[in-house]
């Protein structure tokens, strides 16, 4: 099940393996498109692994729940790897677009919440493996990867912030996630 979850995870990335076949890397479109379905597919995966468990609970029958939780290392992995392509797709863009590097779009306030995301996603991908749980015991290691969270908001705040579309779909991907999350909370 393992496999079949990172397959399915890297179907994103294979679609995009593809348009280097008809985009050239040096067309800005094609930096487009990766910095689109890369973001999209980074802010479903976050979202995928944080509904994971409370729809677990809620539905403790269901096999795709039950799987998914038991694969959220895997998802939650993914969806960084995809912020990443993501954040670097959007530097390769502008740099081709512009002719620069754009250092100065860091602190424009649509792309903020997404370095902090960025930066929450990075600490908890390093620290998701077996040798951290031991090294910072359980209720450490807990306690840090409770930072997910603040990158779930930021993400949401990033694609609101964006508007238009991006923000349509960062609405109709994490405020089903929210309304899930709190039904948790007060089922608890």
């Amino acid at each position: 099940m393992k496999k079949l979850v990172w397959i399915l995870c890297s179907i994103p990335f294979c679609y995009l393996a593809i348009q280097t076949l008809s985009l050239s890397p040096n067309n800005a479109l094609f930096w487009k498109q990766s910095l689109v379905i890369c973001g999209y597919t980074a802010a479903g995966l976050l979202a995928l692994t944080l509904c994971a468990a409370p729809m677990h609970k809620h539905l403790p029958q269901s096999h795709l729940f039950t799987v998914l939780n038991q694969r959220k290392r895997e998802i939650g992995l993914s969806s960084f790897f995809y912020a990443v392509i993501h954040a670097f797709s959007y530097f390769i863009k502008k740099s081709i677009t512009t002719g620069q590097l754009p250092w100065k779009f860091l602190l424009h306030p649509v792309i903020l919440p997404g370095i902090l995301a960025l930066v929450i996603l990075l600490i908890l991908a390093l620290t998701s493996f077996n040798y951290w749980i031991k090294k910072l015991t359980w209720t450490k290691w807990k306690t840090l990867h409770r930072a997910v969270y603040i990158a779930e908001a930021a993400v949401f705040l990033h694609m609101v912030l964006r508007g238009g579309m991006v923000a349509i779909w960062g609405s109709l991907i994490f405020i089903p996630l929210l309304i899930c999350q709190r039904l948790r909370l007060n089922r608890a």
